[in-house]
């Protein structure tokens, strides 16, 4: 019993981690938290097969204790996770770039965004916008 339990909360664990992995894309992974989407995929992935290929009776020594707390910590780290989204995606600041300044957004040489934390690299022609990603202000610089 207590094995299908501890599947079912690796297989939420796994999900969360291809979540977290999708939303990052989203903001181009310039929000720290969702930067461990790799780590915690591995460290279910890993779980998961433990779990399978061990014995039954090892899996029932497990502490109930761990069985309430693991799926609270992964449920804490979401809320976390998602409360600390910024209120800009990327696709949203190019999109207001383009509004603003009237000019068509392109990605950098290699067709990767650029980013740093909390911070959007917005490519034109002319010049780059850096935005904000919580505040959605910008600033633009020409190049040279």
């Amino acid at each position: 019993m207590k094995k299908n339990i501890m599947l079912i909360i690796l297989i939420v664990h796994i999900i969360s981690a291809i979540t977290l992995f999708y939303v990052g894309k989203c903001y181009e992974f310039v929000v720290s938290s969702t930067n461990s989407w790799l780590a915690n995929l591995i460290l279910g992935v890993v779980l998961f097969c433990l779990i399978i290929f061990i014995k039954p009776s090892i899996v029932d020594k497990l502490p109930n204790l761990l069985l309430i707390l693991y799926p609270v910590a992964i449920l804490l780290i979401g809320i976390i996770v998602f409360y600390k989204l910024p209120d800009y995606t990327y696709g949203e600041a190019r999109k207001m770039i383009e509004q603003i300044s009237g000019e068509t957004t392109r990605y950098n040489k290699g067709d990767f965004p650029k980013g740093q934390e909390g911070m959007y690299y917005i490519y034109t022609d002319t010049s780059v916008y850096i935005v904000d990603a919580e505040t959605g202000d910008y600033v633009k610089r020409l190049y040279e």
